[in-house]
């Protein structure tokens, strides 16, 4: 029976989803100027989304088929849908932030700060609630559905599955952002009349777009992948769990399995309750109810995990484990105020030392499970930054009054607050889930040991270090060449239409959005190739240790790179990291039988 308490909290959590969408939706929207703010942002990010579907169902199919035949018919029913769950994810949760922006705007004019602070924050708590919703759907449906000892082999191709979503979103919607702002900024650089947020700016709808899609479609497609990823580590360590515990007999490779996705379908569960605490704060400063509510889940959580850790598995250690995780996510936030580098490394590494000397290597995942077992939260918050960003963009666009405005840029004032911990958050989180896929490839490959004396290990090792410094290089060559496309468009508009650098006509809004979006997913063939077939020559040509000693060189630098470079280039790192692990992990069967050919 407790095999299906996933499943039942997936319904729970989707029956809050809709509740709150619908509420979101019932909410009245104006019309004329304030409308068509709105249909300019909408416009742009249907067109990403649409330029993005093809080559990704491409992608979908073509791994698909490599994963049949090299795996498995399972594995790749797994990849598929891990591939569907998160564009699922992804794209609804972005369709309701993009109607919540209006409603937030509207609602500051008709009724006030307070009920537009609860439209923005239901809003992003359902981009929240389908990160978690639509992972434990496919994770709960695959313990249920497949023999575990199977499951626990292939559950690599479902994370792969969110990373491939990840790349495009995360990457290609970072890319438009930041390319987005740098083509704004140039076109004021040529015409000093024309300020970056002017709206005779070709480019300044564009830019907007840029915020919702990086912001919202990019971090909720890696926080999902985040998510799973940790999910799938704790399911594939659940096996070195069972092989090395003397704990009782009822301690099995199904209840090992099940545990980390009960406590996920109790986070989600808490989450839910917990975010009816977070009230508007009159003062403007927002953190304050956040870290109640955070508190309050996190303490309702912990409980949850001592409970299920002696039922499941007859000692409470395991629940120790999962506090561990829930304390470091609790306290990262704040700390990466002071430092963004130092401090929240070392609470990671004492996370994660702490929990492995409680019950090894599978503590490890369960601490990247307790971290993220109110991700719902987190996102929503995060989610919350973009939503008012764009409500005061619409206010501003349509010419609604001071009053009005002042309100709208209190919320934008709010969500700017809340947005830096939420990013500091997912970067920690991302860490941790990083180091407990690396474990899980280590377990997958049967390596107990990795000499750093050895050359070739040496070398690999220096090679996966180089990588987050490569693919941030490429990354930033990508950000200039779209930037220079789309400025290329908003110069041509400016020369062939005085009447833009005059003031007395609008631009084409929607030329710039569709040059954006082009070039965006365009520029993230290369990066994307890099993930994928760095670890496949490694693994084929050195072996899978060499691959072992890349990918631990990789997560060490990918970390500290995200945490002091906080632009795209950084911030997207841990989603290129993720993917690496997740195709070694996925064709380790390869590097084992045919890798190794220089050695």
């Amino acid at each position: 029976m407790l095999k299906y308490v996933p499943l039942i909290c997936v319904v729970a959590g989707l029956l809050a989803a809709l509740a709150s969408a619908a509420w979101v939706m019932s909410r009245k929207v104006s019309n004329g100027r304030i409308s068509e703010a709105a249909g300019l942002v909408q416009d742009g990010v249907s067109v990403f989304f649409k330029r993005m579907i093809i080559p990704l169902l491409i992608v979908t199919v073509a791994f698909s088929a490599v994963i049949t035949f090299v795996v498995n018919w399972k594995a790749a029913v797994l990849y598929a849908a891990g591939c569907v769950l998160a564009f699922l994810a992804v794209y609804y949760g972005m369709r309701i932030t993009v109607k919540g922006n209006i409603r937030t705007a509207v609602s500051s004019a008709v009724s006030g700060p307070i009920a537009a602070f609860k439209i923005a924050y239901k809003s992003g708590a359902v981009v929240g609630l389908l990160i978690c919703v639509l992972s434990l759907l496919g994770l709960g449906a695959v313990l249920v559905l497949f023999k575990l000892k199977s499951v626990t082999q292939i559950v690599a191709c479902f994370g792969l599955g969110a990373s491939t979503v990840a790349i495009f979103a995360r990457i290609g919607g970072g890319i438009y952002n930041r390319a987005s702002a740098y083509a704004a900024e140039k076109v004021t650089g040529d015409y000093p009349d024309i300020g970056q947020e002017s709206i005779n700016n070709p480019v300044y709808v564009s830019h907007k777009v840029g915020q919702e899609i990086g912001d919202v479609c990019g971090m909720s497609a890696e926080m999902l992948e985040t998510y799973v990823g940790s999910l799938v580590a704790a399911v594939m360590l659940a096996a070195v769990a069972v092989n090395s515990s003397g704990v009782t007999s009822t301690f099995t490779l199904g209840t090992a399995a099940l545990f980390p996705l009960i406590i996920a379908g109790m986070g989600l569960i808490v989450s839910i309750v917990s975010m009816m605490f977070v009230r508007y704060s009159p003062k403007g400063e927002q953190t304050g109810p956040l870290v109640t509510a955070s508190i309050i889940a996190s303490v309702l959580i912990s409980g949850a995990s001592f409970y299920f850790s002696n039922e499941l598995l007859q000692s409470y250690i395991y629940g120790v484990a999962i506090s561990l995780g829930i304390i470091c996510g609790l306290v990262v936030g704040p700390l990466s105020r002071i430092n963004h580098e130092t401090l929240p490394t070392i609470l990671v590494g004492a996370a994660v030392l702490g929990s492995y000397y409680c019950v090894g290597t599978y503590g490890i995942a369960l601490a990247a499970i307790g971290m993220l077992s109110i991700v719902t939260m987190r996102v929503s918050y995060q989610a919350f930054g973009p939503i008012t960003y764009n409500a005061n963009f619409i206010a501003e666009f349509s010419n609604l009054s001071e009053d009005v405005l002042e309100k709208t840029s209190l919320l934008n004032k709010i969500g700017r607050s809340t947005a830096p911990i939420g990013k500091s958050f997912s970067i920690c989180a991302a860490a941790m889930t990083a180091i407990s896929l690396l474990i899980s490839y280590a377990a997958v490959n049967e390596i107990d040991s990795i000499s750093l004396l050895d050359p070739v290990i040496l070398v690999s090792m220096l090679i996966g270090a180089m990588l987050p410094f490569s693919y941030s290089a490429l990354v930033g060559k990508a950000v200039e060449s779209v930037s220079n496309g789309i400025f290329k468009e908003a110069r041509a508009q400016l020369r062939e239409r005085k009447e833009l650098v005059e003031g007395t006509a609008e631009p084409d809004y929607k030329a710039c959005s569709k040059v954006a979006a082009d070039h965006s997913i365009r520029a993230i063939t290369i990066t994307s190739m890099l993930a994928i077939l760095v670890p496949v020559i490694i693994g084929m040509l050195l072996g899978v240790q060499a691959l072992g000693a890349l990918i631990a060189g990789m997560v060490a630098a990918g970390a500290l790179n995200a945490m002091t470079n906080r632009d795209i280039s950084g911030t997207s790192i841990n989603t290129f990291v993720k993917t690496v692990i997740f195709v070694s992990l996925v064709f380790s069967a390869v590097f084992i039988n045919y890798g190794g050919v220089l050695l």
